[in-house]
C-alpha cells in the first residue's frame, strides 16, 4: 500500500503508465511597443532555432520591464513549468526573463525539469554589465517616479544614456611611428593566434560552439609567451590581450548568428590601443610612453580646437596611428536637478549631463 505522503501526482502518472508530453515554449520580451520590429526579430530566431531541430513551438511574449515580475505571460509561463507542462523554454538572450540573478530562475525551472536554452549568451565585460545595470535600474525607477510616458521620464533616461557616448577628437603628429605600430600589430595577430590554437569546438546538434579560453592561468601563459623578444612597455601586451579578446569575442557573436565562418580574424590596420597606464595627463599636454625611461612621445593639447572640451573630462583608452593620436573625452557633469519629499523620505535625484 502507497503511503499518501509518498504518491505525488507524477509518481501515480508512472505506474497508471500515463506520459504526458510536455510542451516546449519559446518566449520573448521588448521594454516597450516601439520596440515591436525586435520583438518579431526573436519570435522569427527562436521558431528557425526549434525548427532546426525539428521542435513544434509554442510562444509567449511580453512588453514590458525585464525588473517586473508581473508579466502576464511570464507569470503564464511559470505556472506552466510548476505544472509540469514544460519540457525546454527557448530565448533569445538571458535578460528577455529576467535582468537579474538569471540563474536563481534557471534552478527554479531545472527543479520543475524544464530547461531554459538560450540562443545568444553574449559575453560581456563586468563594465558593460555594470552600465547596463545600472541604466536599466534608474530607468525602472524613474518609470516609476515619474510615469512611463511623462517627459520627465524620458529626459532622465536620454540624460543617463547619454553619459556615457564618449565623443573622439583627433589630433594630428608627425612622430615617424610606422616601426613601433608594425610590431603591436604583429603582436596582436600573436595573441590571437595563439588563443585561436586553444580554442575548443563543442558539437551542439549540428552546430560547432567555440569556446574561447578565459583562465588566469591560460591568460598568465599568454602573457608570458608574448612578451617573448617583446621591446616596448609591457603594458601594451595587456592592451594587445585585451584587444584580440575583445575581436574574438566580436567574431564568436557573429558566428552563432550565423554572419560569419571557422575562419581566424587576421589584423589588418596598423594601430596601437595606449592604455591609461601608458599616458599621463598633464597642463593640457599628454606623455605616452612607448619604452621606459627611453622613448616618450608628447602631444600639446592646450592649442587643438577642442581645448575647453578636454577640461574636467576623463580621457579613455586612445588609439595611436600614423600621423594622428584619437582621443576619447568623456565628460559626466553631475547636476542636482530635484529635491522633494516622497512617502516621508527625502529624494535626492540626480541628472548626468555630457558636454
Amino acid at each position: 500500500m502507497i503511503r499518501e505522503e509518498e504518491s505525488s501526482e507524477s509518481e501515480i502518472k508512472r505506474i497508471l503508465g500515463i506520459h504526458e508530453k510536455r510542451k516546449i515554449v519559446g518566449y520573448v520580451r521588448t521594454s516597450s511597443h516601439t520596440q515591436k520590429d525586435y520583438l518579431e526579430g526573436q519570435m522569427e530566431l527562436i521558431k528557425s532555432y526549434a525548427k532546426e531541430r525539428g521542435w513544434d513551438v509554442e510562444t509567449l511574449k511580453d512588453i514590458g520591464s525585464g525588473l517586473k515580475e508581473n508579466r502576464r505571460n511570464f507569470q503564464k509561463l511559470l505556472k506552466m513549468v510548476m505544472n509540469k507542462e514544460v519540457s525546454k523554454v527557448i530565448i533569445a538572450y538571458p535578460d528577455r526573463l529576467t535582468r537579474f540573478e538569471f540563474k536563481i530562475l534557471e534552478d527554479f525551472f531545472k527543479s520543475y525539469g524544464t530547461e531554459i536554452v538560450v540562443i545568444n549568451k553574449e559575453e560581456k565585460s563586468p563594465q558593460e554589465e555594470l552600465i547596463e545595470d545600472l541604466i536599466t535600474i534608474i530607468s525602472h525607477f524613474a518609470g516609476k517616479l515619474y510615469g512611463m510616458r511623462s517627459r520627465k521620464y524620458k529626459k532622465v533616461v536620454e540624460g543617463q544614456r547619454n553619459s556615457y557616448r564618449i565623443v573622439s577628437y583627433k589630433v594630428k603628429h608627425n612622430y615617424d611611428v610606422s616601426d613601433f605600430l608594425s610590431s603591436w600589430r604583429y603582436l596582436l595577430q600573436r595573441a590571437i593566434d595563439f588563443i585561436w590554437d586553444n580554442i575548443e569546438w563543442r558539437r551542439k546538434g549540428k552546430r560547432l560552439i567555440p569556446i574561447i579560453p578565459k583562465s588566469r592561468e591560460f591568460k598568465r601563459s599568454l602573457r608570458k609567451y608574448l612578451l617573448q623578444n617583446w621591446d616596448y612597455a609591457s603594458h601594451y601586451v595587456d592592451s594587445a590581450i585585451e584587444t584580440a579578446y575583445s575581436i574574438l569575442n566580436s567574431w564568436r557573436r557573429n558566428y552563432l548568428k550565423g554572419r560569419r565562418r571557422r575562419v581566424k580574424p587576421v589584423v589588418k590596420r596598423k594601430f596601437v590601443r595606449v592604455k591609461e597606464t601608458l599616458y599621463v595627463y598633464r597642463n593640457g599636454k599628454i606623455w605616452v610612453t612607448v619604452k621606459p625611461r627611453e622613448v616618450y612621445l608628447e602631444f600639446d593639447l592646450t592649442k587643438v580646437w577642442f581645448k575647453n572640451r578636454v577640461e574636467n573630462c576623463d580621457l579613455g583608452e586612445i588609439i595611436l596611428k600614423e600621423g594622428e593620436l584619437i582621443i576619447p573625452l568623456e565628460n559626466r557633469t553631475l547636476l542636482q536637478t530635484l529635491q522633494k519629499d516622497c512617502l516621508g523620505l527625502k529624494f535626492v535625484e540626480y541628472e548626468w549631463i555630457l558636454r
